[in-house]
């Protein structure tokens, strides 16, 4: 009995010992960089935060300044101290017009605020005449040629403050006329870091150029790039780095080698992904493995412990005849340990406490092989689905170039054609071919869309936008389409509900776009009406109801919720009479789910179809 039970004890612990010591050391080093990689990725999230904040002040004041809600002097500057004073971290705004844009008396008007001393501001204007050209700084000059919003790299303000700035371009009617900015003194920033920093590191922040933005020794700052760091201390290891922050971006943990003055240290990078910088947080690497060594000791300590006194109490227990048995048991463990799976063991004994050890032991050698042949089967699966995966991803890239370009060059080719005056039947021709390569392109959007909702490659968005231009925008667009079938088409919109919301406009439109396409597709004579009212609505959001109304061929009871499926249609000879791949509705019903609404239908045949759409918005003022 006392070999039954004691035997596997140290068997098992010495499997346990042997594993510990050959591949605890590489776990404990895995454990390590997989804690530096997580902590790094909170802290930039942590610091992102801060500057999303930030960035969303600058964009919807730019917004509030492009419909030109704010038009006299009077209205920027309490505007200005008005965003500083609701965040702290914003150290100074300024609103700088193109030449001659805000009054055409006025070359240049830049008024700007900051920061005195605590809540208390100061005012100024920026003229090129007196003393600084803004026209040419970073913070102006990046939006106007991009148009796109943007952080700059460290510079000095007025002040000799050394601030970073998020800048965000003002336009109207499609064009540039200004930008507003927010800036943050880089000292802010550094007491936020040093906030997360883990004891005996520290947190740098670098820049999309490579620039040190914030580190603990301020000489660092303005001054180096992680480039000329390496370049100065002849680091190939930074250099290296550099390149990947550079050049691929991401996240990730590499090894510094130490030098002569100071030890091995540890650095884990991740994207600070609002701003295109990168959070380095530094730890040495005696802090990083201090941890994990000493519970790896712990561990293989008292295994071994444990292993001796059970060793100790057996000996004396068992009686000799069972020691060759254990030796070979023995033997076979060490194979064990050092990765043979083969090792099954015929003994012949006549002690049946070791024939039971023996079986036990060969069971788990065949468990720990199946075990692992499973686990190989399941990371070959898994691989083949990833690359199936990309496959596909890339054929419908190649495909949507391909098909796109020589459809683009019909559209246009086509057009220009028709510019031409041609004689009236070769103008029939060729608006036969437009009409139709447009029909076509419609097609294959809907399948490429299609193919994306299927990958879950499809986002939605978050952004302020205009109900009402978009929904003119949508009903001067199918207007003329309604018209040539000689039939009636009206859009009635609820005179209470808001003008500005904030939700996925691009989204709105394309469903919106299918349901009144459908609708005139499927209506040979009367009207099709689109009505849009308030459904329900309180401080932060509005529930707004879409309905699309028709007097076409109308839809069987049994087929109202099938049209809702990828490529069906509810009669099959509709296909053959009216066309399309009966992707419309899925896509619709799919996009209406990613932004929480709901998307139905009511249709009795040969009287028409209602097709009802509810959708959450967040208020403007509240976003």
């Amino acid at each position: 009995m006392l070999a039954i039970i004691g035997l596997p004890l140290i068997i098992l612990y010495g499997l346990l010992i042997g594993y510990e010591y050959s591949v605890g050391k590489q776990r404990a080093v895995d454990s390590a960089i997989t804690v530096l990689s997580n902590q790094a990725a909170s802290r930039a999230a942590q610091v992102d935060g801060h500057f999303v904040s930030l960035a969303q002040a600058a964009r919807t004041v730019s917004a509030l300044f492009s419909r030109g809600i704010f038009a006299g002097e009077e209205d920027f500057f309490p505007l200005l101290d008005a965003i500083a004073r609701e965040n702290p971290s914003v150290y100074g705004t300024v609103v700088a017009f193109d030449t001659y844009r805000f009054d055409a008396q006025k070359k240049f008007f830049a008024p700007r605020a900051f920061r005195a001393s605590g809540n208390a501001m100061r005012h100024m204007f920026i003229d090129p005449e007196y003393n600084f050209d803004y026209q040419f700084a970073d913070w102006f000059l990046i939006p106007k040629l991009t148009g796109a919003s943007a952080w700059t790299d460290p510079y000095f303000s007025a002040e000799d403050a050394i601030v970073v700035s998020f800048s965000a371009p003002i336009t109207q009617d499609n064009e540039f006329i200004g930008v507003f900015k927010v800036d943050t003194r880089v000292a802010d920033i550094r007491t936020k870091l040093a906030a997360l920093e883990t004891a005996g590191g520290f947190i740098v922040l670098i820049s999309k150029t490579g620039t040190v933005i914030s580190h603990p020794e301020s000489e660092y700052i303005l001054q180096h790039t992680l480039v000329s760091l390496a370049q100065t201390q002849k680091r190939a290891d930074l250099e290296e780095l550099a390149y990947a922050l550079l050049h691929k971006g991401g996240e990730g943990v590499i090894r510094l080698d130490a030098t002569s003055g100071a030890g091995a240290l540890w650095l884990a990078y991740a994207p600070v992904q609002s701003t295109e910088w990168t959070l380095l947080a530094v730890v040495p690497e005696k802090i990083v493995l201090r941890d994990v060594t000493r519970s790896l000791y712990t561990n293989v300590g008292y295994l071994a412990l444990t292993a001796i006194l059970l060793f100790l109490v057996l000996y004396f227990l068992i009686a000799r005849e069972v020691s060759r048995p254990l030796q070979a048991l023995n033997a076979a463990a060490l194979r064990l340990s050092g990765g043979d799976l083969e090792s099954r063991l015929a003994l012949v004994a006549t002690n049946e406490e070791i024939r039971m050890l023996v079986a036990v032991y060969n069971t788990v050698i065949t468990c720990l092989r199946d075990i692992l042949q499973i686990r190989a089967q399941d990371i070959a699966r898994r691989h083949l689905a990833e690359e199936e995966n990309q496959a596909k991803n890339d054929f419908l890239a190649r495909m949507s170039h391909e098909i796109r370009t020589p459809m683009n060059g019909i559209l246009g080719m086509s057009h220009l054609a028709l510019q031409q005056n041609p004689s009236a039947k070769l103008k029939g021709y060729l608006e036969k071919i437009h009409s139709s390569t447009l029909s076509l392109l419609g097609v294959f959007n809907d399948i490429m869309d299609f193919s994306k909702m299927q990958t879950g490659a499809v986002e939605t968005e978050n952004v302020p936008f205009g109900l009402r231009s978009l929904l003119r925008s949508l009903y001067d667009g199918m207007k003329d389409r309604a018209e040539a079938k000689g039939l009636m088409f009206e859009m009635h919109v609820d005179a209470a509900l808001p003008d500005m919301l904030v939700g996925d406009a691009p989204h709105l439109r394309q469903i919106l776009h299918h349901l009144l396409h459908n609708a005139i597709k499927f209506t040979e004579q009367g009207q099709v009406a689109l009505h849009v009212r308030t459904e329900t609505e309180n401080e932060r959001q509005v529930s707004v109801h879409f309905l699309v109304q028709d007097s076409g061929i109308g839809i069987e009871s049994t087929q109202l919720e099938r049209i809702f499926e990828g490529f069906t249609q509810a009669d099959g000879s509709m296909t053959r009479q009216y066309g399309g791949a009966g992707l419309g509705l899925t896509l619709s019903k799919r996009l209406t789910e990613l932004m929480q609404g709901r998307l139905w239908v009511e249709s009795e045949v040969g009287k028409g179809s209602m097709f009802h759409l509810q959708l959450p918005f967040d208020h403007f003022l509240t976003y």
